[in-house]
């Protein structure tokens, strides 16, 4: 199969915080999905909307019980329409101390509790994105790491690959940075990069394949080390739905890299997805756009009696900083 015959869809997501307290985060989040054949933007065949906007409210208190904060999240989308594709609030309560909670961390805080609505958001649409938009042999680039972080998020990851998996297109995901370290510390992907410059492969788009496989059950991927064009200053992380890879096998690796390669020559970023670049700029919820939340929102709770005025005191507690900030002309 050539390259430019297999569609992609490109997904994103951005959240920011409008108001905020030490026991309460209102967020603002987005999540946007595009489609592309080779450099060609395809308009979606089905009624998936392509961008959801959606209210999150985070709050803490003390669980007797366990001895701890729980976190619970609620969830208003802008549409109703919104609704069958976010998660449920249900999976979105915890403890704070309670290990099963989080991989590889014992305690949660409250900025990371807040994204968590944004992230399984993303899972969740990326299941309707592959059951509404591919077909086999597509593929879906997420941005970011396949790896999961939190309690219940396996509920929306293995829905996701299952998803894949029966409808044949194949799980992808794209990261802009990577922390992995060699033996001596030095940046693995920066390495790699050195020695694709002392081979004379550096003016050429490449793929370093495999630089590990992830088999547990937060974490099942292919990893790879990725230059998606010759004009490229960036090597890239990028990982494949390890059953998936192991069935591609190596040429079939290098033919979905060679058809996100295609999608990856626009002069602003050379070497990244132009898919992803779009992604990014219609997710992302600019700090100008915070000021018009924050009003709105006071607005509505000042109409319940003495509301405004608890609130207000909750997130006197937290604001020192930026007053700070402001008259320093920051």
């Amino acid at each position: 199969m050539e390259a430019t015959d297999r569609k992609m869809a490109f997904i994103d997501g951005g959240n920011q915080e409008i108001i905020h307290a030490p026991n309460f985060s209102l967020q603002v989040n987005r999540i946007y999905f595009n489609l592309f054949n080779g450099k060609e933007r395809i308009p979606p065949h089905s009624d998936l909307p392509i961008k959801m906007e959606f209210l999150s409210l985070t709050t803490s208190h003390f669980n007797e019980g366990e001895g701890d904060l729980a976190y619970e999240t609620s969830i208003f989308p802008v549409l109703d329409e919104f609704n069958e594709y976010l998660p449920k609030e249900q999976d979105l309560s915890f403890s704070s101390g309670t290990r099963a909670s989080f991989y590889g961390a014992t305690r949660y805080d409250m900025e990371r509790v807040a994204s968590i609505a944004r992230r399984f958001a993303e899972w969740s649409v990326s299941k309707h994105i592959i059951k509404n938009e591919l077909d086999e042999n597509d593929l879906l680039v997420r941005d970011g790491s396949l790896q999961i972080s939190f309690a219940n998020e396996d509920r929306y990851s293995e829905a996701t690959f299952d998803a894949a998996k029966s409808k044949g297109a194949i799980f992808t995901g794209l990261s802009k940075t990577s922390h992995l370290p060699t033996d001596s510390t030095f940046s693995l992907l920066g390495s790699i990069q050195r020695f694709a410059e002392e081979c004379n492969m550096d003016e050429n788009a490449w793929c370093y394949c495999p630089l590990g496989r992830c088999s547990s059950k937060e974490y099942r991927a292919l990893i790879t080390a990725v230059k998606l064009n010759p004009s490229a200053k960036h090597v890239f992380r990028f990982e494949i739905l390890k059953e998936q890879a192991l069935k591609l096998k190596k040429e079939g690796i290098i033919e979905v890299v060679k058809t996100i390669a295609e999608n990856s020559s626009d002069l602003c970023f050379p070497g990244y997805p132009y898919g992803l670049i779009d992604a990014d700029l219609q997710a992302r919820v600019r700090e100008d756009e915070m000021g018009i939340y924050e009003t709105r929102i006071l607005s509505e709770i000042s109409k319940k009696p003495g509301m405004l005025q608890k609130v207000q005191a909750d997130m006197r507690a937290v604001d020192s900083h930026e007053i700070l900030n402001y008259l320093a002309g920051e």
